[in-house]
């Protein structure tokens, strides 16, 4: 996929080796849903997730495919953590310990791709100096960092 994005600096080689951390921790993730909760329909969404992302990284990360992946798993969390609960409670209530921290570990892994995306974004927000660049360049007490910084 060609996109039509102008040229920016590389992403920082630390962002790219912790998306590839996230998206194999997510297969590890994807294989015990699918293996350990029996749970098809969300494992192929998962799967379908980590598709996105891999190829995301093997696109030289456009920022519309980083977006989406941060969206897919934004959205795999929250729903995640819906139908997760029940699950939660019915698994505790039968003392199955090992799906319970399944259960637990699915969103958690959704949340980890999110905030990478995010970090991603930000990352090529200051390289290029985009729209957003004043939204996301602040220091970490929430004062704008000075332009020469």
């Amino acid at each position: 996929m060609k996109s039509d994005e102008p040229a920016a600096a590389p992403y920082d080689p630390a962002l790219r080796r912790w998306m590839l951390s996230v998206i194999l921790g997510q297969v590890v993730v994807c294989l015990l849903r699918l293996w350990l909760l029996w749970d098809v329909w969300g494992g192929f969404v998962m799967a379908l997730s980590i598709a996105l992302g891999y190829y995301a990284l093997r696109e030289d990360l456009p920022s519309s495919l980083v977006c989406l992946w941060g969206f897919v798993n934004a959205y795999e969390a929250a729903w995640d953590t819906v139908t997760g609960t029940v699950s939660l409670v019915m698994n505790l209530v039968w003392f199955r310990l090992t799906e319970c921290l399944v259960i637990v570990v699915i969103p958690l892994a959704d949340i980890l791709g999110t905030v990478v995306a995010w970090q991603l974004f930000k990352d090529r927000e200051l390289r290029r100096v985009g729209m957003l660049t004043p939204v996301v360049q602040k220091n970490r007490r929430g004062q704008r960092v000075p332009e020469g910084a």
